[in-house]
């Protein structure tokens, strides 16, 4: 049952359907989860469950995890694998401050002014 677990979770770490996601935290799971015992691969499959845009966010530094993920072991683990990661290859000077999104224009209403090429506003 473990083995199915962890096999489980090391599938759901590669293909969670967003490219930098698959990448960064399937390698991790490569690494980690072969070491974890049963309340640490429950705790991370729980993870696992949040949605991608905010865990990409969270991971990355863009915007703080709520309290009851911020205190999981397995986030801690796994933000501070992203944030070596971020340091190793990425320059400084090419990352926005911490707290910062990275890319504007995303979310709903950000946008102000005439839409680029005539598309309607939001959703851009």
């Amino acid at each position: 049952a473990r083995e199915a677990l962890a096999r489980r979770l090391l599938y759901r770490s590669r293909q969670r359907g967003w490219l930098e996601l698959d990448l960064i935290v399937g390698q991790f799971a490569e690494r980690e989860v072969p070491r974890m015992n049963d309340r640490e691969l429950a705790e991370y499959g729980r993870l696992l469950g949040q949605e991608n845009p905010d865990f990409f966010k969270w991971l990355t530094g863009q915007k703080e995890p709520p309290v009851n993920v911020a205190e999981l072991g397995s986030f801690q683990q796994l933000r501070g694998f992203v944030q070596s990661r971020l340091e190793e290859h990425s320059p400084p000077s090419t990352r926005n401050r911490s707290g910062e999104e990275w890319v504007r224009g995303w979310n709903d209403g950000d946008h102000k002014g005439p839409s680029p090429r005539g598309y309607p506003q939001g959703n851009q």
